[in-house]
């Protein structure tokens, strides 16, 4: 079931900026000012290939992924598909999560992410990933491929973000 909850913008370069919820990283709109989360899915399943990859996890791992669509200024831009070792985050899937999960891994886990790396490029939109940024399938998406680490310089966090880049620009500073 979906949730919904509100964001407000954080960065001090004015009401056209919105915190993705990334250091160092902002999604600049234009002329959408504000922000929601909207949960898809979050389930428990056996890493994929791409876990396996970008956690450093063996075959048979469990992980946790959740998706969720973020809006800005009530347009839908950027399909989140974030996944975590459950091993690492026991009962996190019975848990509200808010905007800024990067706090929730810190108070609730003892989880501090000090660094990511990013890799970007073009992509089509899927089906799915169509469905829910209201774009038409095999439209062009910026796909963002982010891996976050801790403190110990291990993989706790990969995401995943499709970004429908017709109203909002990508910066990194």
């Amino acid at each position: 079931q979906a949730r919904a909850r509100n964001v407000s913008p954080t960065d001090e370069r004015g009401p056209d900026s919105t915190d993705s919820g990334k250091a160092g990283k902002r999604f600049y709109t234009r002329g959408m000012p504000g922000s929601e989360i909207r949960e898809l899915i979050f389930e428990v399943r056996e890493a994929d290939a791409g876990a396996i990859r970008f956690l450093g996890l063996r075959k048979g791992a469990r992980v946790v992924r959740f998706e969720r669509v973020r809006t800005l200024g009530g347009s839908v831009c950027i399909f989140e598909r974030i996944t975590l070792a459950r091993a690492q985050f026991p009962g996190i899937e019975k848990r509200h999560l808010p905007n800024n999960l990067y706090e929730l891994y810190r108070s609730e886990f003892g989880v501090t992410l000090v660094r990511a790396a990013e890799r970007l490029k073009a992509v089509a939109a899927t089906a799915r990933e169509a469905k829910h940024l209201a774009v038409a399938v095999g439209a062009p998406l910026l796909s963002i491929d982010r891996v976050a680490f801790g403190i110990d310089g291990r993989p706790v966090e990969w995401r995943r973000s499709l970004c429908d880049t017709d109203n909002i620009h990508y910066l990194s500073d």
